[in-house]
């Protein structure tokens, strides 16, 4: 029991307890705050400049993998426009907007038009392309 007059003794004589009552520091943040001091100390911020630099190097990688890729497919786009790789799509031609101006005709490279009254496609020749899209004013042709 103690006396009335007598303060209990304290560890730090003349300084406040910083500690809470499971013993940690309380001056570093609470409970976990002495997590950061040693992270500070053994290093932990720079690896994560080191993951962001990382980050950075996965970036860049994957926009050389998009540019490969890009370029392939405007190769893949040119060689489909000159006929070397046929597309799986072809053009159709809806009758009722068609007015047979004959300028999708003009515009195919291919032949794969003729004007019989409206535009007809021969889906043999149809490359996929498109030209004959750019060309039509009417918005008859679709693919």
């Amino acid at each position: 029991m103690r006396s009335a007059g007598k303060e209990p003794k304290r560890k730090n004589k003349g300084k406040a307890n910083r500690s809470d009552k499971h013993g940690h520091n309380k001056s570093r943040g609470g409970r976990h705050g002495h997590l950061r001091s040693i992270k500070r100390v053994h290093g932990h911020h720079s690896e994560n400049r080191h993951s962001g630099a990382n980050a950075i190097e996965f970036l860049k990688n994957e926009a050389r993998l998009l540019e490969e890729k890009l370029i392939s497919v405007q190769q893949r786009i040119k060689d489909m426009e000159e006929g070397k790789i046929p597309s799986e799509l072809k053009a159709i031609i809806n009758p009722e907007l068609c007015i047979g101006c004959g300028k999708c005709e003009r515009a195919c490279k291919h032949g794969a038009i003729s004007i019989d009254e409206v535009a007809v496609v021969d889906k043999e020749l149809c490359v996929g392309c498109g030209h004959c899209i750019e060309k039509c004013r009417e918005g008859a042709i679709s693919m």
